[in-house]
């Protein structure tokens, strides 16, 4: 079980990626009867995309893991300073939305 939340907007880009990535290999798998020669080059490429799309995302999910647990770590180790960081923090936006 994961002891970390992603913040959200990490989040969303992440399932945009993974629909991106859906809606393009049903793409692929919709043209694999087509024997078209520019459509089968096509394809290729798609996959090759998709390939590197899928490694990408995972790199992204790994990364967003480690930030979020070395946010947590911080957040333990130094309660006090992101007290005090969000306390500032919320002061700031609130000036700037009173505005």
């Amino acid at each position: 079980m994961r002891k970390y939340t992603d913040s959200s907007t990490s989040t969303y880009r992440y399932g945009e990626l993974q629909q991106l990535i859906d809606r393009a290999q049903l793409l692929v798998d919709a043209t694999a009867d087509k024997l078209d020669e520019g459509v089968q080059s096509a394809r290729n490429a798609l996959l090759d995309g998709l390939e590197d799309a899928r490694w990408k995302a995972i790199d992204l999910e790994d990364e967003l893991h480690d930030r979020a647990e070395q946010a947590q770590t911080f957040v333990q180790e130094n309660p006090y300073q992101a007290v005090g960081f969000s306390f500032v923090a919320g002061l700031f936006v609130g000036w700037i939305l009173s505005r």
